[in-house]
C-alpha cells in the first residue's frame, strides 16, 4: 500500500518548493525525498486514530504548529484509518501557508480493493477502509481550500505485480487510491500560482493617491 500512495505522489511533488513540509501519515510509507522541500515534520496516527506521534505528540484536533507554518502538507489515508475528517481538515488548514498545496490521498470508495481491506479489518490486519472522493472534497471547500484536480491512481486490484503490463488507462479509470489536489486561499479570498510573472513598467513614476484627480492647466489663447 505504501508503494501505491508513492506512485501518486510523487510525480506531483517534483515541482514543489518550500521550507517546511507536514506529512501526516497512516501507514508505513517512506518520506518523499525532494530537492525543492527543505525539511519534512512527519507525524504518524496511532492505532486509535485520535493521536499523532513523532518528534511531537498531538491531538488530530490541535496541531502544535502555528498558523501557516508549511507550504506543504500531505495526508496519506489518514480518513481511511478513523481520523475525525472535520477536525483534522480544519487543522490542515490552519497550518498550511497561504498559497500552500494539500495533498490528500485515500482508497477510492470504488475501487476493487474495498473488499480486500474489508477482509483485513475482520482479521484484525489493518483498520483502512475507502473514502468517497466528494465527502474530502466538501470538507476540504468548507475550510477554505480550493480543491484543483483529482487522480486516480495504483494497481487496480490488490495482489497485482505492480503496474507493469497494465495499460495506463487502467490505473486512471479504476487505480487502488485517489488523490486530491488543493491549494489555500490568501487572506484576500484569491487563489494564486507560486511563480514569478513579469510586470510591465509603469509609465508614470509619480505615485498618486487613491482617488485623487489630475489637473490639467487650460491653454489660453495666443
Amino acid at each position: 500500500m505504501a508503494e501505491t500512495a508513492a506512485e501518486c505522489v510523487l510525480p506531483l511533488l517534483n515541482r514543489v518548493t518550500g521550507t517546511h513540509a507536514l506529512l501526516l501519515d497512516a501507514t508505513d510509507g517512506s518520506i518523499p525525498q525532494l530537492p525543492g522541500i527543505g525539511r519534512w515534520t512527519v507525524l504518524k496516527l496511532s492505532a486509535g486514530g485520535e493521536r499523532l506521534d513523532g518528534p511531537v505528540r498531538a491531538e488530530v484536533d490541535a496541531l502544535p504548529f502555528s498558523d501557516g507554518s508549511f507550504s506543504l502538507v500531505l495526508m496519506r489515508h489518514l480518513v481511511g484509518a478513523g481520523a475525525p475528517v472535520d477536525a483534522l481538515v480544519a487543522e490542515a488548514s490552519r497550518v498550511l501557508a497561504s498559497h500552500g498545496l494539500l495533498l490528500a490521498l485515500e482508497f477510492h470508495s470504488l475501487s476493487l480493493w474495498r473488499p480486500w481491506l474489508a477482509r483485513r479489518r475482520r482479521r484484525g490486519e489493518d483498520t483502512l477502509r475507502v473514502v468517497a472522493p466528494s465527502r474530502l472534497q466538501t470538507v476540504l471547500r468548507a475550510n477554505g481550500l480550493v480543491v484543483r484536480a483529482q487522480w486516480r491512481c495504483g494497481a487496480p486490484w490488490p495482489r497485482s505485480e505492480g503496474m507493469q503490463g497494465l495499460p495506463r488507462w487502467s490505473a486512471e479509470a479504476a487505480g487502488a487510491v485517489y488523490l486530491l489536489k488543493a491549494r489555500k486561499r490568501d487572506s484576500n479570498g484569491v487563489v494564486r500560482r507560486l511563480s514569478a510573472r513579469r510586470t510591465r513598467s509603469a509609465r508614470e513614476q509619480v505615485p498618486w493617491a487613491p482617488g485623487a484627480q489630475r489637473i490639467i492647466p487650460e491653454r489660453r489663447g495666443g
